[in-house]
């Protein structure tokens, strides 16, 4: 035993193998094959020929044999898993394509994972020569070769087809860090690669060896030349050994092992297919007719070597795999060699055969494909037959010899077999291998317990495949479900796209592997740096026996489980293990908190042991004591203590009854105040649980009900968190206080307060009693958790209505959160596998599971990865790396050499070329070039292209480029291109004014809207105004303007094609069309169009016009210019003015200056400056106003305009001004901060004209109002205040720093004479609330020579007699100022008389 251990030692064990061979694209369809005796040859009709290019004449040759060896899918490869871009994969040879994927497939089989091989790996690899550089790359241009002298593309096409590279081009990849050797000794290159595979191997320069060899001949469809005396078979067989060989047929094939040191292949648990007892190798010198025949005397000593080094007789031999090529010179040479050794009698025979009869010779990967026939061979103990062999050449000499040749598979039940491969190449290159098959694992199916087979792939179709492909494997090979397990384990990548099935049976397995029920999740990966939260239930999730079908599983969850029983059982009566086992329903609160934080704690145990310890936990009501132990608050003792206390307290107080109201959270608490009933949690902004009596409830349950807010009576003897329980709150207080509390060692969101629990109020007893009675702030505590970033979310406990309600937040993303359940509900399968499905969902979302024993079986062979099956393929004689003048022929290209450099339409020129030279799409300008696929070899030919197009530019400046768009910038710095989406739209940023009503708006901002009405003196024909909307539509792309503000973050599309909605009634009055419009304005939903025109015949001669257009489409001055370009399309005349600057350009200009810290910077009033009154909270909501207005007295109108005349200060100045002494009146002591409406129209800027510019250009910023100092309006009118605020985030970080907005408007009515009149509608006016969100909004009108004043006030936020006192102040003030102004008496008369004041 020690001898046979002691040869072990020079042992090499084949521990994986892939390969795919003409007419089979696994190993499964090679066994098939060859066991079936089938040539995998196909003949060739004329068509096909003729579209392989093949010239007539050619086909029609009688020497040219229309037959060929296929090898499918040779066009296809996955380069999104590998990491190459379209362009490279297509660039590269398709033999390092294919090896790439069989090498990844062989490492797979070893039970390896591919991207993580942590030994040190060789690579010993063989290719032919690259016929698809030859004949569908290379074009004759002298940039394809280095005729005239190198440069980069040839460069180029060498590094992805030259022979040198196939080893190191998978070291590379796979980051594989042992050598990485090519091989080129012609037709034995593929076990020469074995031999020295394991030589290396031997001697330790590597732990892991990759061998193998590729051949692949392109075109694939054509045939070949049989000239009469060649190696070429005329028949287009190849007949190894047969009398009847007239020749070789090539074919393409490739195929890699893994090998390891037997030894550590055992000790690895490895799947060992075969071990390889010794190799040799040697050359034929030039004792030989020529340079390409074979030599008797040293193919019979490499054969001796081999047998000597592996210590086996001739007579152990079963099986010898020959090079078999079906030559008339080469056959009977192998064969001589070979009955020199093989001698003896025939009833112990050892069987000759050669693959190339199914196959053909593959060259550089023949010995491969004679190695893995052998190896098959030996795993299933059958003898493959020769293809195509009838009887022996009559040159051999068999008698005397155990040679036996047939053409039928032969039964090899030997326990131990022994087999040889022969290769033998073109040069005298000669290599002999001795294999012995060892004992296959391959436990068959039994009932293992729980497993967990763990599944990712790069894309979710690929995922699916390999799903399914599991399932068909375990249906055919029953195999056991722990080995599965465990291989799946050991070589699966972490794909990001997962999924997991947990069985007993291969039977359950695959049924839930074929079934569409299987959960697929998109991980998170590291650099999301997410966190694992546990959230722990409160009660009214109970149900029987909750978790004890898990404990008799797992004892991981059940000694946890006992433990926290145990404790709970000794400070209380009750036998709560019992309680637990047995079937009654525990609904009693004394009963049921208990055994709910029984089996929280339990579980945090039982993940724990698989090395899942949350980060952040969160409690609902009773869950916060399993919470407070998990965040090291209070031990499990205390802990104990705590709840059977709790509960027994809670349920001595009456009865009472608690409902879950399914529906708007506001109307919820609106109803709970009117009946003076408890809000007892708040967990979503639709689901809110009020606690009181059956009959308030009920009323409120029927009132809800025809709003469509559901109601669901909750699982609880009492009404918690509600007034019910304020008996229980001071004595629960005293018995916490004789409890050790400590400060929390991870984050805990605390329900009381929504915030993070700090260290004095986890140590403060009365906040634990308070929390009895309080309102579960659980929504506010879920959007605290989500808003730290990606997070995976674990419902610790029985039930799912934590995660339903924290799906439903409004900080939910489903692409940053992830949830898991634990048990479920009751509902869910109680079958004790739930600890590994949840595991399995973590694992699936991105965590890392400590599960040692899940990789301890024995590894066995599963199907590989599915690969996508994506062409790249370069047509013959067609050049795949566009040339320096491809674009020449573009007449923009054309003329930007001429005129030299030009910065229109540098983005599209440098994405167009990006795009050709990396062969990807849907490149914008944000990609980065390295993401891409680019380096610096593409770096340069990227920049040569560009300076032939008249854009100078250097190599270094694609290197350093942050994006494509920064490198635009560098070439033309005066262009930002738009960004359009899939359907032609252009992809705008909303401008910091929209970005706040979005967030923080009182309305909806598709529902503010406002109202324009007009009148024509005429009558206008519905062709006419169809006409005139339609070019406004066209000219003014804000019209056309759609903003999603259900995804974050905000942005808006500028829709390519919209129709502008058109409502003719007939005839009617100003009454009807101030009512249809009023009813648009308050009615207005986000179904309906965004801008609306209604026309009425007035009765008269004329018609009436009603456009209604949200407002965050334009503003005042917009107003006058759609009137203006309106009078003239429906006058009959088409001379419009020149449009300005669209707002897509704006919206550029916006984008540029938010992001510039000379703008953004200093925009908020200093430090320390007090809020207005009733500050905007940072939260959109639906606001109710009402409306004060009054108009101002002549003579202070008079006196405040006059005073603007002569002073030569802004009446929106004056107006602040008595705005901020009003305040001082209001709040005493204090700097009075409010808001301010500007335009960015009075701001010039660079490359942009707003002057004719329709859209919404208006700015709102705070100003301190300060006596004596005044007021100053800010750097670019305020507009870097909502952009420090909004522009970067994806909602408010901080809110508005003032309730209250002045707003001034002057309206000018256009001439009498003019065929457009506006129509000023103080009913409309009084209706088109404020949308800002604003506590307080003052406006002043003016309007010829009056000033209207009209106050409104938010009516949860502001009392009317704390309005009119404001408004009476503000009044007073101007009265006061109006005083003791210096006016003249002369001048203000004039302008009295000249407005008619």
């Amino acid at each position: 035993m020690t001898d046979e251990y002691d040869a072990a030692n020079s042992w090499i064990a084949i521990v994986g193998m892939a390969g795919r061979f003409p007419g089979a694209p696994d190993l499964d369809s090679y066994w098939d094959l060859l066991v079936g005796g089938r040539d995998a040859c196909v003949d060739l009709d004329t068509s096909v020929l003729a579209k392989s290019g093949v010239p007539h004449a050619v086909i029609s040759d009688p020497q040219y044999v229309k037959r060929a060896l296929r090898l499918d899918g040779v066009d296809e490869f996955d380069d999104g898993l590998f990491g190459f871009t379209p362009a490279a994969a297509t660039l590269m040879d398709p033999q390092q394509r294919l090896f790439l994927q069989t090498v990844h497939h062989a490492l797979e089989d070893a039970a390896l994972d591919p991207w993580a091989v942590s030994a040190r790996t060789g690579v010993f690899a063989a290719t032919g020569t690259s016929t698809y550089l030859l004949n569908a790359l290379m074009s004759g241009s002298p940039y394809d070769s280095m005729a005239y002298g190198a440069n980069m593309q040839a460069v180029s096409l060498a590094l992805s087809n030259d022979k040198d590279y196939i080893a190191t081009r998978v070291s590379h990849t796979l980051n594989l860090t042992g050598p990485g050797i090519s091989i080129q000794t012609a037709c034995s290159s593929a076990l020469v690669a074995l031999h020295l595979a394991c030589q290396s191997l031997l001697v330790g320069d590597c732990d892991i060896a990759v061998a193998g060899g590729v051949s692949v001949r392109v075109p694939q469809d054509v045939g070949y030349f049989a000239e009469p005396g060649s190696i070429m078979s005329p028949t287009g067989r190849c007949r190894p050994f047969d009398a009847a060989a007239d020749g070789t047929i090539f074919g393409s094939g490739v195929g890699a092992v893994i090998l390891k040191p037997y030894l550590a292949a055992l000790t690895d648990g490895d799947p060992i297919r075969a071990i390889i007892r010794g190799s040799a190798i040697n050359n034929d010198g030039n004792l030989k007719m020529g340079f390409s025949a074979p030599s008797v005397e040293q193919q019979a000593q490499v054969v001796a070597d081999a047998l000597a080094i592996a210590g086996v007789a001739p007579s152990q031999v079963g099986f010898i795999e020959g090079h078999g090529t079906g030559t008339p010179i080469g056959d009977p040479v192998e064969v001589q060699a070979l009955t020199e050794w093989f001698t003896g009698s025939i009833t112990t025979p050892c069987y000759l055969g050669s693959v190339k009869g199914n196959v053909g010779h593959l060259e550089a990967a023949a010995g491969m494909a004679s190695l893995i026939k052998t190896v098959l061979a030996l795993e299933y103990g059958i003898i493959p037959g020769t293809c195509h062999y009838d009887s022996p050449n009559p040159e051999f000499r068999l008698d005397g010899t155990r040679i036996t040749i047939t053409s039928e598979s032969t039964e090899w039940d030997t326990p131990t077999r022994i087999a040889g491969v022969t290769s033998l190449g073109v040069g005298g290159t000669n290599v002999h291998v001795v294999l012995q098959s060892t004992t296959p694992p391959n436990p068959k199916a039994s009932h293992d317990g729980i497993t967990t087979l763990r599944l990712s792939a790069a894309s979710p179709e690929a995922l699916t495949r390999s799903r399914l492909a599991l399932a068909n494997h375990l249906a055919a090979k029953q195999p056991s479900l722990a080995a599965v397990e465990s291989t799946l384990v050991r070589r699966n990548r972490t794909h990001l796209y997962r999924c997991t099935v947990s069985a007993r049976t291969v039977e359950d397995a695959t049924a839930l592997l074929h079934g569409g029920t299987v959960q697929q999740r998109t991980a998170l990966t590291e650099n999301d740096c997410y966190d694992l939260v546990f959230l722990y239930t409160g009660q009214g999730s109970q149900f029987p026996g909750m978790g004890i079908p898990l404990a008799k599983a797992e004892p991981d969850f059940d000694g946890p489980l006992q433990e926290a029983l145990t404790s709970l059982s000794k400070v209380s009566d009750t036998d709560f293990g019992a309680l637990l086992t047995g079937r009654k329903r525990v609904n009693s609160t004394d009963l049921a908190q208990p055994l709910l934080f029984a089996v929280q704690y339990a579980w945090t145990k039982a993940l724990e042991t698989r090395g899942l310890t949350p980060n952040v936990v969160l409690g609902h009501s009773i869950g916060e004591f399993a919470a407070a132990v998990a965040a090291g608050i209070m031990d499990l003792d205390t802990a104990s203590f705590l709840v059977c206390e709790r509960g027994r307290l809670m349920a001595a107080c009456p009865t009472g009854t608690m409902i879950s109201f399914h529906g708007v959270a506001e109307m919820v608490i609106d109803a709970a105040r009117t009946e003076n009933v408890d809000v007892a949690a708040i967990n979503s902004p639709i689901d809110v649980v009020l606690a009181g009596s059956d009959r308030k409830l009920e009323r409120i349950t029927n009132s809800l009900s025809s709003a469509g807010i559901t109601g669901r009576r909750l699982i609880t003897s009492h009404a918690f968190h509600s007034a019910a329980m304020d008996p229980v709150v001071p004595r629960f207080t005293d018995l916490m206080a004789t409890t050790t509390l400590r400060a929390p060692q991870i984050p805990m969101a605390s329900n009381i307060t929504g915030s993070w629990l700090t260290a004095s109020e986890a140590a403060d007893p009365q906040r634990w009693g308070n929390h009895i009675r309080r309102t579960v702030q659980f929504a506010d505590d879920v959007d605290l958790v989500l808003s730290r970033g990606p997070a995976i979310l674990v419902e610790v406990g029985p039930g799912r209505s934590l995660i339903s309600a924290a799906r439903s937040s409004v900080s939910w993303d489903e692409s940053r959160h992830h949830t898991v359940l634990t048990l479920g509900p009751e509902s869910a399968p109680q079958d004790g596998m739930n600890l590994a499905r949840c595991l399995g969902d973590l694992w699936a979302s991105g965590l890392q599971i400590d599960d040692p024993t899940r990789a301890t079986a024995q590894a066995v062979h599963l199907p590989g990865y599915p690969f996508e099956r994506t062409r790249h393929w370069a047509k013959a004689n067609h050049r795949v790396i566009p040339a320096a003048d491809s674009l020449s022929t573009s007449p923009d290209v054309a003329s930007s050499r001429q005129q030299g450099p030009r910065s229109f339409g540098v983005t599209e020129l440098l994405i167009d070329l990006i795009e050709q030279t990396l062969g990807v799409t849907g490149v914008t300008a944000e990609d980065d070039f390295y993401a891409l696929g680019g380096d610096s070899v593409v770096a340069i030919r990227l920049a040569a292209e560009m300076t032939q197009q008249g854009w100078p530019l250097n190599p270094e400046d694609v290197l350093e480029a942050e994006s494509i768009g920064d490198l635009a910038a560098r070439l033309g710095k005066d262009l930002i291109d738009p960004e359009m989406d899939e359907n032609g739209n252009v992809i705008v940023d909303l401008v910091p004014t929209q970005l706040r009503l979005v967030h923080e708006g009182g309305l909806p901002w598709h529902a503010w809207r406002i109202p324009l009405l007009l009148q024509s003196r005429t009558r206008l024909d519905s062709s006419t105004i169809e006409r005139a909307f339609s070019i406004l539509l066209e000219r003014h792309d804000i019209l056309r303007l759609t903003i999603d503000a259900t995804t974050l973050p905000v942005s808006g599309r500028l829709v390519a094609e919209r129709q502008m909605p058109i409502t003719f009634h007939g005839t009617g009055t100003l009454d009807d069309a101030e009512s249809i419009l009023g009813s648009a304005i308050t009615n207005a939903t986000e179904d309906e169009p965004l801008v609306q025109v209604h026309v009425w015949d007035d009765g008269g001669s004329g018609t009436l016009l009603g456009i209604i257009v949200p407002h965050a489409f334009v503003d005042a001055t917009s107003q006058h210019l759609i009137v203006d370009e309106l009078s003239r399309l429906l006058g009959g005349s088409d001379d419009l003015p020149p449009t300005s600057s669209t707002w897509a350009e704006w919206t550029r200009v916006a984008s540029q200056l938010s992001r510039n810290p000379l703008v953004t910077q200093n925009q908020l009033p200093a430090p320390g400056v007090p809020k207005g009154p009733g500050a905007p909270k940072g939260m959109s909501r639906r606001r109710r106003y009402e409306r004060l207005t009054s108009t101002m007295e002549p003579a202070l109108t008079a006196d405040l305009l006059t005073a603007q005349q002569t002073n030569r200060v802004p009446l929106e100045t004056i107006l602040a001004e008595a705005l901020g002494e009003a305040l001082v009146h209001r709040l005493p002591g204090s700097v009075p901060v409010f808001e301010m409406a500007g335009t960015m129209r009075s701001v010039r800027l660079k490359g942009v004209d707003l002057s004719r510019s329709v859209g919404w250009f208006t700015t709102v910023f705070p100003v301190a109002w300060l006596k004596e100092q005044g007021i100053e309006t800010p750097l670019h009118q305020g507009f870097g205040y909502d952009a420090a605020r909004l522009s970067h985030v994806r909602r408010p970080e901080s809110s508005g720093h003032g309730g209250i907005l002045l707003y001034y408007r002057a309206i000018q009515p256009p001439p009498d004479d003019a065929p457009l009149q506006v129509i000023r509608s103080h009913r409309l006016e009084a209706i088109t609330q404020p949308g800002l969100g604003h506590d307080i909004q003052l406006e002043v009108t003016r309007e010829g020579g009056k000033l209207e004043i009209a106050w409104w006030r938010d009516v949860e936020q502001v009392g009317n007699a704390d309005l009119e006192e404001l408004a009476n102040d503000f009044m007073e003030t101007l009265r006061a100022w109006s005083a003791k102004s210096d006016v003249p008496d002369d001048l203000r008369n004039a302008l009295a008389q000249e407005l008619g004041l």
